[in-house]
């Protein structure tokens, strides 16, 4: 059974659906919202979720928006994150809004919360109702089959990030 919360209303649903993780307690009956089902990452077994790195990338003026999601394809020991941005209208992309994003966020957060591949793009896919698509971009990167494609406004963009399926897979190495 899938339960998603709706204007406060718990409704069973029997397709996909994005949003919360909701589970129900078999004992009492009652439900305990979890959170967003589509925003943790987990490299290296660390968890942590989506909105720090947004945190930290909304600092910076040439960035418009972004995106982070999980990548682990069957041949991939561990998860890697992959971080898309979208900059602003000219701003440009290079190596130095790269390196001081990744030192932005080694700083701000922690050197495990640094994405393993950060990469321009040119849009940011969202649902109808204005919420990044994590699920749809993970499920491209990993190339799984897209969820729900009907619910993202700009579902065309979603082929812009099929050519990062082939990422070469990072290992993060402690430095003891």
């Amino acid at each position: 059974m899938r339960v998603c919360l709706t204007r406060l209303t718990l409704v069973d649903t029997t397709r996909p659906a994005h949003g919360d993780f909701i589970s129900r307690n078999a004992k009492t009956k009652g439900y305990l919202v979890h959170g967003r089902s589509d925003g943790v990452l987990n490299p290296g077994e660390v968890r942590f979720g989506t909105a720090e790195i947004y945190d930290v990338v909304s600092r910076f003026t040439e960035v418009d928006d972004s995106i982070a999601v999980g990548q682990r394809r069957p041949q991939d020991q561990e998860e890697q994150v992959l971080l898309f941005v979208k900059t602003r209208k000219g701003a440009t992309f290079d190596e130095a809004l790269e390196s001081k994003i990744r030192g932005a966020i080694k700083t701000l957060l922690s050197p495990r919360h640094v994405p393993a591949h950060i990469l321009h793009v040119r849009d940011i896919p969202y649902t109808m109702s204005g919420k990044k698509v994590e699920k749809a971009v993970r499920s491209v990167v990993t190339r799984e089959r897209v969820q729900n494609v009907v619910a993202i406004s700009n579902a065309e963009r979603l082929k812009e990030y099929e050519k990062y399926a082939s990422l070469p897979a990072t290992t993060w190495v402690a430095k003891l």
